[in-house]
């Protein structure tokens, strides 16, 4: 008697152990999923953090030759007009990049 209850106790622990890992697995599998899409968004971070750095540097390309065109005309004695041809002929258009 005493010995057919110890084993249906051991055989309902070995149950519920194998439930609680199946449950861990899952578990588990949930956290991976989550650890990868937290990775692409990283990722994507990054990549954003990319073109910003770019779009700084083209942006203070720009104010540099905007600057040392000032000086210029200042020598000239004279302030550049930014008019319509100027703007078409696409001058205007180095710092404004795409994304």
């Amino acid at each position: 008697g005493e010995a057919m209850a110890r084993i249906a106790e051991l055989e309902l622990a070995s149950a519920t152990a194998s439930q609680e890992q199946g449950r861990l697995a899952q578990d588990l599998e949930a956290a991976q999923a989550v650890i990868e899409r937290l990775e692409g968004e990283v990722a994507a971070a990054r990549r954003l953090v990319a073109e910003a750095e770019q779009d700084a540097l083209a942006i203070a390309d720009a104010a540099a030759a905007i600057a040392s065109d000032e000086k210029y005309a200042a020598l000239q004695g004279k302030v550049p007009e930014i008019d319509d041809d100027w703007l078409a002929k696409g001058e205007g258009q180095g710092a404004a990049g795409g994304g």
